[in-house]
């Protein structure tokens, strides 16, 4: 139950912004992300999780301040590539921006594909990050995961503005 406190509380500051005058909505979606990542159940159990993103995407610099942080026993590492299906099969965490979830390949075994399209999780996607106005929310397609192989804690998806189940 304490985890789930702490849990609502720091999505919750980071989803309203917190202090908005201190974040941008791309630290929020950062922050978003990492927590997100903290309660995610991945098959493979290597020393490192992954995370590996565009250039161009807006969040990249946001996301390589996660590297070297500890998401449960494995450190963060960020992988940045020219085209993201260059490098698909060896992230744990693809983030893709804007692209639709229909021109991506199916998320490999063990692998999430976060996105910003309104209509990610509806596509295909694993994780959305979706507006409301001045909030930054998440959805979950549940069901890719489990295909995949991920688990997302049940606290977590009670927290999803949406989840495909």
């Amino acid at each position: 139950m304490r985890c789930l406190t702490v849990l609502c509380g720091v999505l919750m500051l980071t989803a309203t912004g917190g202090n908005a005058a201190a974040q941008s909505k791309g630290d929020v979606k950062v922050a978003i992300i990492y927590n997100i990542l903290r309660f995610v159940t991945f098959p493979n159990n290597t020393a490192t999780l992954t995370v590996c993103a565009r250039r161009q995407d807006s969040l990249v610099e946001g996301l390589k301040s996660l590297e070297g942080r500890a998401v449960s026993t494995r450190k963060i590492t960020v992988a940045v590539y020219d085209k993201i299906d260059q490098a698909a099969n060896e992230c744990d965490v693809v983030y893709v921006g804007y692209a639709s979830a229909r021109t991506l390949q199916k998320p490999a075994r063990g692998q999430i594909l976060i996105g910003e399209d309104p209509s990610f999780v509806d596509q295909g996607g694993t994780v959305g990050l979706v507006s409301f106005g001045p909030q930054v929310r998440f959805t979950i397609n549940a069901r890719v995961a489990q295909s995949s192989g991920v688990r997302f804690s049940s606290q977590l998806m009670q927290l999803a503005a949406k989840v495909i189940s």
